[in-house]
């Protein structure tokens, strides 16, 4: 959800700096502490519930670029 709403966070990221994800993060999660359930805050952080499609689709996409299976 950050990547799609922060601009240039991957470049940002690679390049060593964090303070765009940490704006993101802060306005999304970190402000609501304890206020929400864990569903609750990634519905609200997201926009969608938690579910394995992302995790599973990140880790394809970085094994595939270390063992060049692409």
């Amino acid at each position: 959800a950050a990547r799609a709403r922060v601009p240039g966070l991957d470049a940002a990221l690679a390049g060593g700096e964090y303070d765009s994800l940490r704006a993101w993060l802060t306005e999304n999660v970190y402000r609501h502490g304890r206020a929400y359930g864990l569903n609750e805050l990634l519905l609200r952080a997201t926009g969608k519930p938690l579910e394995t499609g992302d995790y599973l689709a990140y880790l394809n996409d970085k094994f595939a670029e270390i063992y060049g299976t692409r």
